[in-house]
């Protein structure tokens, strides 16, 4: 047990599965209380199993952070059950797949709804309690969020917002003595039923990821972890994510050019 966690109270946002799943594991595990979420109504077989090794320590909170009323109500649930938060870790997300032109309005909205709007909503409605805390404000974003990639235009976009916003709110809450933290995370591994949007709005499965070998789920959630604990600022996970940093800060337009050809490679393969 790690007493720089004890007892401490974290809200992780898009936590039924993946990273977020993965942290709050992780966080229980050194003695944290830690608030999972999502949209299902009941906490999945996942979480349920923590639930049962950790009773005192765990709640599941149903809500749609893209919605600022449901937000509301999931703090004021938090703070009805544990008394405080001490930190926030803005993982929901949501990818589409497919060419900007071809979307529906209704995939558009929910994109930036829940990748923007959710951490815009949670942090400013956690903030009153962070102060008080001198908390945490940890935005889960991605190497997408560096340089766009091809057919994920509305994912890069948002993901690339949050690293704005993680800038502004750095120096605005300083004088809080809150840790805002910026994770851009590298390609990660997935469950095997993980979805996202077409176009469309319908659920696909998200394609195997081939072109790199994808970090584990509990390394990356141990670097967030870390993050956390020495209250660093940014962290870049991965090979990927190390990759995309140096490339897309040092040679741009290079970097471009072999998203380019990549993703002409692969349509035409397809």
């Amino acid at each position: 047990m790690n007493s720089f966690f004890y007892n401490k109270v974290f809200i992780i946002t898009g936590s039924t599965q993946g990273i977020g799943l993965e942290t709050g594991k992780q966080l229980l595990e050194l003695g944290a209380q830690v608030v999972f979420n999502g949209r299902r109504e009941l906490p999945n077989a996942a979480l349920n199993d923590l639930f049962r090794l950790y009773p005192q320590n765990t709640l599941y909170q149903c809500a749609d952070v893209g919605k600022e009323i449901e937000v509301s109500q999931l703090i004021h649930a938090v703070i009805k059950h544990f008394g405080k938060i001490n930190g926030i870790l803005l993982n929901a997300g949501m990818a589409s797949q497919g060419p900007l032109h071809l979307h529906t309005a209704e995939v558009v909205h929910t994109i930036v709804q829940t990748n923007l709007l959710g951490a815009i909503w949670l942090t400013q409605k956690a903030l009153p309690e962070l102060i008080k805390t001198r908390g945490h404000v940890v935005f889960i974003s991605s190497a997408a969020a560096l340089c766009g990639i091809p057919e994920y235009s509305l994912y890069s976009a948002t993901k690339k917002a949050l690293n704005g916003l993680a800038e502004s709110l750095y120096s605005e809450l300083y004088k809080y003595q809150i840790h805002v933290g910026l994770a851009i995370v590298g390609f990660t591994e997935n469950e095997t039923f993980k979805t996202a949007l077409d176009y469309k709005g319908h659920l696909q499965a998200v394609p195997r990821r081939t072109t790199f070998k994808p970090m584990p789920r509990a390394k990356t959630a141990a670097c967030i972890i870390q993050q956390l604990a020495r209250r660093k600022t940014r962290i870049v996970t991965g090979w990927s994510g190390r990759m995309a940093a140096f490339f897309s800060q040092w040679f741009p337009a290079l970097y471009l050019q072999l998203l380019k050809r990549h993703y002409l490679k692969n349509k035409a393969s397809n």
